[in-house]
């Protein structure tokens, strides 16, 4: 009927005003993850996967990204394997030790500096 039309046109337009938030401002994790939320309704599974990805590969050390592709992977389990899930995890692990140590890192300089 005229409601499924009208939540679609709501999350095209939704989508839409989410892609100018994250070109107005690409380093805001937030927008970015609502994005991809929006846009789980309106893509094939296979094309929501492949955003999470490419939005990782765009900011690698993002565990706010990372953690919610994992939380993605598990709402849509079924099309996401083991080892996938297992190698997400990894990748999120990782991420998370590397923003720890930049971020212990960025301190000790900081406290150097003002020594």
């Amino acid at each position: 009927g005229g409601g499924g039309r009208r939540a679609g046109a709501v999350a095209e337009r939704k989508v839409s005003v989410l892609r100018r938030a994250v070109a107005a401002n690409p380093r805001n994790e937030a927008v970015a993850v609502e994005l991809l939320r929006a846009q789980e309704s309106l893509l094939e599974p296979e094309e929501v996967g492949s955003a999470w990805e490419e939005a990782i590969r765009g900011d690698p050390c993002s565990v706010m990204l990372r953690m919610e592709s994992l939380a993605h992977a598990s709402r849509h389990v079924a099309s996401f394997s083991v080892s996938a899930l297992r190698e997400a995890a990894a990748a999120a692990a990782a991420a998370s030790r590397r923003a720890f140590s930049a971020a212990a890192a960025s301190s000790a300089a900081t406290l150097t500096a003002s020594a």
